[in-house]
């Protein structure tokens, strides 16, 4: 196991929030950051803000008692410098707690940190348990994440038909991107049985929000999936055409028996 491995895995043994051994093993959190490139927030907009100093306060008051959302705002504040001084003792501290509550966005966001070592060592193991803690609470994101570790084989053991489980489910919680990998899956026939009119499906589900060029893929697949579902009605159709029906006697012959049975037991 490499040096830096055993490093981040004692780090892990540790609450996140115990912030003196952090630093000691991770002496630059100046990166710390998730989906948002917050080291840039002072060039956003307004409105584009994704706290402002305003909001300070109100967070730190509502996560003193007990919310675990404001938690992971003032864990932000304390990143960005957004209300207080920036201090990121103070941020881990605060994403530790927000997590420790159950927040699935704080657990979701320090999956991003290991897997993208900011404020810490880059790290697959741990970000890909912290993907899955925050995907069996229901994080969409996570779902995805954990779907593209298992895909690629970052730090478990590489498995397609995990990878298209996961990124089903993340599509079903509304994921675009999760729907158009599991459809990519689907037209490929990676992980999963080869299904061109799912595939289309899927891929529409990830159109309709205008996502990469699912629309284009779709369409790519419109004829085959015709086709195959054309196929699949006539093949159904066949089948139940082949299906003896009871008759009316036998109904009532089996309908009589379980009267019997119900009485016998009565």
């Amino acid at each position: 196991m490499r040096a830096g491995c055993r490093t981040i895995l004692a780090l892990a043994a540790l609450p996140l929030w115990h912030t003196d051994e952090v630093r000691a093993q991770n002496p630059d959190l100046s990166q710390y950051t998730n989906f948002v490139d917050y080291s840039k927030i002072e060039n956003l907009e307004p409105d584009d803000r994704v706290v402002n100093a305003s909001d300070y306060g109100r967070y730190l008051k509502a996560a003193n008692e007990g919310d675990s959302e404001a938690m992971r705002m003032v864990a932000i504040c304390y990143q960005t410098g957004t209300g207080t001084d920036r201090d990121f003792n103070e941020a881990w501290r605060w994403l530790g707690k927000a997590s420790e509550a159950g927040n699935t966005e704080a657990q979701y966001d320090i999956g991003c940190l290991f897997r993208d070592g900011y404020g810490v060592q880059q790290n697959y193991e741990q970000s890909a348990y912290w993907f899955r803690k925050a995907a069996s609470n229901g994080n969409a994101k996570a779902m995805l994440n954990i779907g593209r570790q298992f895909e690629e084989g970052w730090g478990v053991l590489q498995d397609n038909r995990i990878a298209a489980e996961y990124y089903w489910r993340s599509a079903e919680h509304g994921s675009p991107e999760g729907a158009y990998r599991y459809a990519s899956m689907l037209r490929d026939g990676k992980g999963v049985e080869r299904n061109v009119v799912k595939a289309a499906k899927y891929f529409n589900m990830a159109a309709d929000v205008g996502y990469a060029d699912s629309a284009e893929q779709a369409a790519a697949l419109r004829p085959e999936a015709a086709v195959t579902k054309a196929r699949q009605e006539k093949s159904s159709r066949t089948r139940k055409a082949k299906t003896p029906s009871k008759s009316k006697s036998e109904k009532s012959k089996a309908s009589k028996g379980t009267k019997k049975k119900t009485s016998s037991r009565g």
